[in-house]
């Protein structure tokens, strides 16, 4: 565990604080788990769900794959690649397209593996066509289909966004949590906003192609258990259901306790 304080702070008081809270914590054994890193993937696997959402109109089709970790000096271009696509995404299937309210890319990191993914949330009938061009823009990126000028934009968006995530202390705290595996391997920071001013065009469809592979990848389509028009139709036959049924064992109680008076 570690614990990292930034801020206005007088030390004695603050070790005084952290050793009445922490300091009775009782220390135990491992239980002798071993944390596993997810292997690359070999083939194509598919994933399917239906609850989520539970009831809704869009489903969601995409693609995940495995990439090496934070402590790969891919890291640099899969980052630049991920806000790249988000943007390609965008305005491919929302403003052109406009099919989905939400597509885009996102890209996690660990120290020794990743996950990248490309996804759209779109109507069930549509789902093949929005793989399709997911798989298309995909593509295009591996033959190179980058532009330099908007490569360039988006670079700078990323810089401008490593400069508005360290304006408060508990930011600069998390900064040095997430940076810990860099300390410990190279006893200082990573010049990030230089990482990524270097990024190239050939670095973005180098690591394109190798990450970003059709024989090594999770399909995942998520579709609602149900659409909105199915659920008022069933909550109208339960409507109506309910009370007939109602009505009906009512009748029957009633006739039976009159039969027995007649008799």
């Amino acid at each position: 565990m570690t614990l990292v304080v930034v801020g206005s702070s007088d030390k004695d008081t603050l070790v005084s604080q952290v050793k009445a809270t922490f300091g009775k914590l009782i220390h135990k054994e491992s239980n002798g788990s071993e944390l596993i890193t997810p292997p690359f993937m070999k083939g194509t696997k598919e994933v399917t769900g239906t609850l989520s959402p539970l009831i809704g109109v869009d489903g969601a089709v995409g693609f995940a794959y495995r990439t090496h970790g934070s402590n790969s000096p891919d890291t640099y271009p899969l980052w630049v690649l991920w806000k790249y696509l988000d943007r390609v995404l965008y305005e491919r299937i929302r403003v052109k397209e406009a099919m989905s309210y939400g597509p885009g890319s996102g890209y996690s990191s660990g120290h020794d593996y990743g996950i990248f993914a490309a996804a759209a949330d779109v109507a069930p009938g549509k789902m093949e066509l929005a793989k399709a061009i997911l798989e298309e823009e995909l593509e295009k990126l591996k033959r190179g289909g980058i532009e330099a000028e908007h490569l360039a934009v988006v670079k700078q968006q990323i810089l401008w966004e490593i400069a508005r995530s360290y304006e408060s202390n508990s930011s600069m705290a998390g900064l040095y949590v997430s940076s810990l595996s860099q300390l410990k391997t190279n006893g200082k920071l990573t010049n990030d906003e230089a990482s990524i001013a270097k990024v190239t065009p050939e670095d973005v469809q180098r690591v394109a192609n190798q990450y970003l592979r059709n024989d090594a990848r999770v399909i995942v389509r998520s579709t609602p258990t149900m659409t909105f028009t199915q659920f008022y139709i069933g909550l109208g036959v339960v409507a109506v259901t309910i009370p007939g049924t109602g009505f009906y064992f009512v009748r029957r109680f009633v006739k039976k306790r009159r039969a027995r008076q007649a008799s």
